[in-house]
């Protein structure tokens, strides 16, 4: 007979069938102290540094009885601090899969940097724009461009004059003309809200409180005062 053992919890979170993470005390028999997390962004590779390190903190308060007031402070406070955290911390990740199927290297100066090919991905458009200001830029050629399968990081943009709303790094050796542009146009409300605030918002129904604003928090502040 092949006996498993059970693991043993001393809280537990779901957000929906087979998304849950769970502060486990006993595994296969042997005492442990650990979060275990299935199916929720913390694990995600891709995901931006910043979030999943957030998220993780989040969900550790919330198994360990942590008040809703408490977690929602700290939640406006990122949200508050959030032009402080560097570009490569909240950026999304991952390699680059079928770049030459969307882009055959023939685009040059002067046409239109954010031209694309119908159905191209969001995150391989970033890599294309990345090898276009490379030429645009009149980048020297020890920056290498981004080819298929590399492994970049990639941020989305507010309006800028080229148009462009998605730009890639490599987070190593790149042009500080490209650099430059990523800090100056990066929008970082948009990157919080694509990623990372309909996740807490999912954890707030599952609990059943109230998400926190920056609003209701100084109203609260004002008639405690």
């Amino acid at each position: 007979f092949e006996i498993k053992k059970e693991y043993i919890s001393k809280a537990g979170f779901w957000v929906a069938k087979k998304r849950y993470a769970q502060w486990m005390i006993l595994k296969n028999g042997i005492p442990c102290d650990k979060l275990d997390v299935k199916g929720l962004d913390v694990v995600r590779s891709s995901f931006p540094k910043a979030f999943q390190e957030f998220m993780a903190k989040m969900l550790k308060d919330i198994l360990m009885g942590k008040s809703s007031e408490d977690i929602g402070n700290e939640l406006i406070d990122f949200k508050s601090n959030i032009t402080t955290i560097p570009i490569e911390k909240i950026a999304k990740g991952g390699a680059i899969k079928e770049l030459s199927k969307y882009d055959d290297g023939s685009w040059k100066v002067g046409m239109p940097v954010s031209s694309f090919e119908k159905g191209t991905p969001a995150h391989v458009k970033a890599g294309i724009v990345y090898n276009r200001l490379l030429k645009f830029f009149n980048c020297p050629f020890k920056h290498e461009p981004i080819r298929d399968g590399d492994k970049v990081k990639w941020v989305y943009l507010r309006n800028n004059p080229m148009g462009i709303e998605g730009l890639a790094f490599r987070n190593y050796n790149d042009p500080k003309d490209i650099m430059d542009f990523i800090n100056l146009y990066i929008d970082r409300d948009g990157i919080y809200k694509a990623e990372l605030d309909n996740k807490i918002s999912d954890f707030y129904t599952a609990l059943g409180w109230d998400k926190p604003s920056t609003e209701t928090q100084n109203a609260k502040k004002f008639f405690e005062f």
